[in-house]
């Protein structure tokens, strides 16, 4: 292989990884209300913003108004949106707003393709427990 080949094979291998890093977290074939009752079970109260470096490790969107990102493997938010934000549960891709590295309830936005939709509230998910508790539960 020539360097040429070479580059564009490692290319094509880094937007692989990085697309697939981006559904990480999506859950298919769930029901959008028992993700949303589950995820919620293991948020904690509301806060009014988290650091935020510009990278989504991935995401799942529930409805169209809850939304779950992951900034790292069980660093994990619910984010409630702005009511009827259409194209979130449809979207490949999904982007935050941020100032300063942070993103702040009621300033900040998740943009799902054209809709641009403000974070209403904020929870802080207990993604690590969640998923010992579903480990648990399977193996009953």
């Amino acid at each position: 292989m020539d360097i040429r080949t070479c580059s564009m094979l490692s290319s094509a291998v880094t937007a692989l990884a990085v697309f697939l890093g981006a559904c990480a977290g999506m859950t298919a074939g769930e029901p959008p209300h028992e993700s949303f009752d589950r995820y919620s079970r293991y948020a904690g109260p509301p806060i009014d913003h988290f650091n935020y470096l510009g990278r989504l490790s991935g995401w799942n969107a529930l409805d169209n108004q809850h939304v779950v990102i992951f900034l790292g493997i069980n660093d994990a938010y619910l984010l409630t949106v702005e009511p009827y934000c259409h194209q979130l549960p449809f979207v490949q891709s999904l982007q935050l707003s941020a100032t300063s590295s942070t993103v702040m309830r009621g300033f900040d936005y998740v943009k799902a393709g054209e809709d641009r939709c403000h974070i209403q509230e904020i929870r802080k998910v207990d993604y690590g427990q969640m998923k010992r508790d579903l480990r648990a539960e399977k193996h009953h």
